[in-house]
C-alpha cells in the first residue's frame, strides 16, 4: 500500500483510514495502538481487533 519509506503509524493515519470500507474488520498488530486512530475506526462503522502494548 505504501513504499518501504513510509512510517506504518503515518501510512495507516493518511492513506489506510481514508480507504478501508465502514463495516469492514481489520486486524492489527501492537504496533498500531492508538486510541485516536481507535475513535476513528469506530466513527467510520469498522470493526477492528489489536493486541494492547502492555506499558
Amino acid at each position: 500500500m505504501t513504499n518501504a519509506k513510509v512510517n506504518d503509524d503515518k501510512a495507516v493515519k493518511d492513506k489506510v483510514l481514508q480507504r478501508v470500507p465502514p463495516h469492514c474488520i481489520l486486524v492489527m498488530d501492537r504496533g498500531y495502538c492508538d486510541f485516536g486512530l481507535f475513535k476513528a475506526l469506530d466513527e467510520k462503522g469498522v470493526v477492528f481487533v489489536t493486541r494492547l502494548k502492555t506499558n
